[in-house]
């Protein structure tokens, strides 16, 4: 319980609340005290609010899917640059003619988004430089090891 020190009903001023302590038995008061109740009213919850509280996504999923959205954003907009870039009508044709380019432009395109998203949530730069580069290396090693003449040196 919280009290007032003052006679003044404008409100509290800076400083002026402070913890009750019950005086001694037989102890004058020194002060003319107005004991200020705390009390917090919230008015019961509806079902469609418990409802709401009840379907909250855990962290690790919130941030999966927005990984994924991010990443799979990031991979339809390089592939449609990419296939206006090289001049072909589908992704099979370009897969076939050029699959390591396109391996490595899916790659970029998924990596800045991600980057991006990731800089914008605060999650460090020394965790999205190590997603970055983990995520460009997974296709440099893919690349090495699908292209057997050596399309990317």
């Amino acid at each position: 319980m919280w009290v007032r020190f003052g006679t003044s009903r404008c409100g509290a001023l800076r400083g002026d609340l402070q913890p009750y302590r019950v005086p001694a038995v037989g102890a004058p008061l020194l002060r003319r005290v107005e004991v200020v109740a705390m009390t917090q009213l919230q008015a019961p919850e509806s079902p469609a609010q418990q409802a709401i509280h009840q379907r909250r996504v855990p962290p690790f999923w919130r941030h999966f899917f927005q990984m994924l959205g991010a990443m799979a954003v990031g991979m339809i907009v390089t592939g449609a640059i990419f296939l206006s870039l090289v001049g072909f009508k589908t992704w099979d044709q370009v897969t076939v003619k050029y699959p390591a380019q396109a391996l490595l432009a899916v790659a970029v395109g998924m990596t800045v988004p991600m980057a991006a998203w990731m800089s914008y949530r605060h999650m460090g730069r020394r965790n999205t430089y190590e997603m970055s580069a983990v995520m460009l290396m997974a296709a440099r090693h893919t690349t090495r090891n699908t292209c057997p003449y050596g399309t990317i040196p």
